[in-house]
């Protein structure tokens, strides 16, 4: 994911990562990770992320 998309994803559709921001727009960073890195793998073809 590239900065720019990650920058979008979290100003404007953080659901369409998996993501849940609380109610001050913030995330946990490990949940952020853990997102970005799953959405990678789905969209290389992959099952599953390794973290």
């Amino acid at each position: 994911m590239r900065p720019a998309s990650l920058s979008y994803v979290l100003r404007h559709e953080p659901q369409a990562i998996g993501l849940t921001l609380d109610s001050e727009g913030w995330v946990d960073i490990n949940a952020l990770i853990t997102c970005a890195c799953q959405k990678l793998w789905q969209k290389c073809g992959l099952m599953t992320c390794c973290l």
